[in-house]
């Protein structure tokens, strides 16, 4: 998938249908498409930020402290944009779980475009409340919810993303290993493969095989997670 067919999918699926031609033009000559093997890290524009559209593919942002230390801050599915921060505080890394396609902006320039568009400036701070409410719950998670709720929340929260809102009863496919699920929700491999377990032995879940979860009982799921029960 070169340059034109990823901005065109990008275009298409993302960018709002009035958005004025000159602005559409500005962003497809910043863009760089990019194809990146799994377990591979993007190669991004160093030390600014990066706006990144996924286009196939799952990946991982991670963020990496001195010493040698990282931490699995979010996982992502195509059709996803997100900011890959500029290094500040940490560094930060997108790594492709699979074999993925993507398309590069330097945040500079992606702002620079909504400046003088309205249409795409409404796009981005749609997206930006709703990284920022991601982040909220992130933050109650680790900060005061139990191994068990975490990984239930986990689960519920990775059946949303992948399937969408009306998922039924459609197996998930989670392409991410149970280290990176572990360190995405600072718990042991040991601990997410007993809550799965724990969880199956309750008829919440089933596991047809590996790296696919069924959601048998969303109102249960969502209970054990702490979740009020329209949260499913």
């Amino acid at each position: 998938m070169g340059i034109i067919n990823t901005f065109d999918q990008f275009q298409a699926e993302l960018l709002p249908r009035a958005m004025d031609t000159g602005a559409v033009a500005r962003l497809r000559s910043h863009a760089r498409a990019l194809r990146v093997a799994a377990n591979a890290s993007a190669p991004l524009n160093g030390g600014s930020g990066n706006y990144v559209y996924l286009a196939r593919g799952t990946a991982k942002l991670v963020a990496h402290g001195s010493g040698g230390w990282q931490q699995v801050v979010a996982f992502h599915f195509a059709g996803d944009l997100l900011l890959v921060p500029e290094p500040l505080q940490h560094a930060y890394s997108l790594d492709a779980i699979t074999p993925c396609d993507m398309l590069a902006i330097k945040a500079a320039d992606v702002l620079e475009v909504a400046r003088n568009d309205a249409r795409f400036a409404v796009l981005l701070l749609d997206r930006m409340t709703a990284a920022l409410a991601d982040a909220r719950e992130v933050s109650l998670t680790l900060g005061r919810k139990r191994a068990y709720e975490r990984v239930a929340g986990f689960l519920l929260s990775m059946r949303t993303r992948v399937l969408g809102t009306k998922a039924g009863d459609a197996p998930v496919s989670l392409p991410m290993s149970r280290r990176d699920m572990g360190d995405n929700l600072a718990i042991t491999v040991e601990s997410i493969s007993r809550e799965v377990a724990r969880l199956r032995a309750d008829r919440l879940i089933d596991t047809p095989s590996r790296g696919k979860v069924r959601v048998l009982d969303a109102e249960g799921l969502a209970a054990r997670a702490g979740f009020f029960a329209n949260a499913t």
